[in-house]
């Protein structure tokens, strides 16, 4: 049960909840920091939340087969309008007839709200290329996937050619984290 105590609207010193958390029962209210040096648009953390998300790997051009895969680790947490992703993928059957486009993950928990880059920290038993990075976009909520072309570091987009093909468990394994804003 949820019970309200009337405090004062401004109290000095330090305040000390003994049972219980702090709940903020307006939408739209949170932490106000504007009492610090700043000179940001915003000074109100309102959102604090981590949960899992469901990532697929796919093709942006129809058709847009998903490929059998595993997924471990897929979560979030989300900090005000920061959001961090993490995942660790890895198919188990892959078949690229028809695919076109460049190699994405969908299923993003939050829609971006501008570019921001992502940063793949192992990647194991890919075809042609192996992804290097990539970058989410702002208004949808997949990462589109680059592999780095060795004679000069050039990124370039993937593509379902750049993965091992077949009905192979444990392959095109990538570990992968992303910090974007919402």
């Amino acid at each position: 049960m949820l019970k309200t105590v009337g405090f004062p609207s401004t109290r000095t010193g330090d305040q000390t909840i003994v049972d219980g958390n702090l709940v903020i029962g307006t939408a739209g209210k949170g932490i106000d920091f504007s009492a610090t040096a700043g000179t940001g648009t915003s000074e109100l953390l309102n959102d604090y939340e981590e949960g899992t998300w469901s990532p697929v790997l796919s093709t942006s051009t129809p058709p847009t087969t998903p490929f059998t895969m595993d997924v471990t680790n897929a979560t979030y947490t989300k900090v005000g309008r920061m959001v961090n992703v993490r995942a660790v993928l890895r198919t188990d059957s892959v078949n690229t007839a028809g695919c076109a486009g460049v190699l994405v993950i969908q299923g993003l928990p939050f829609v971006p709200a501008t570019q921001a880059p992502i940063a793949v920290a192992r990647v194991e038993s890919w075809g042609v290329s192996a992804p290097a990075g990539g970058y989410v976009e702002g208004g949808f909520a997949e990462i589109n996937l680059q592999y780095r072309l060795t004679a000069n570091g050039a990124m370039f987009f993937m593509t379902a050619a750049d993965l091992t093909a077949g009905a192979v468990a444990n392959q095109n394994v990538m570990q992968l984290s992303a910090t974007y804003y919402v």
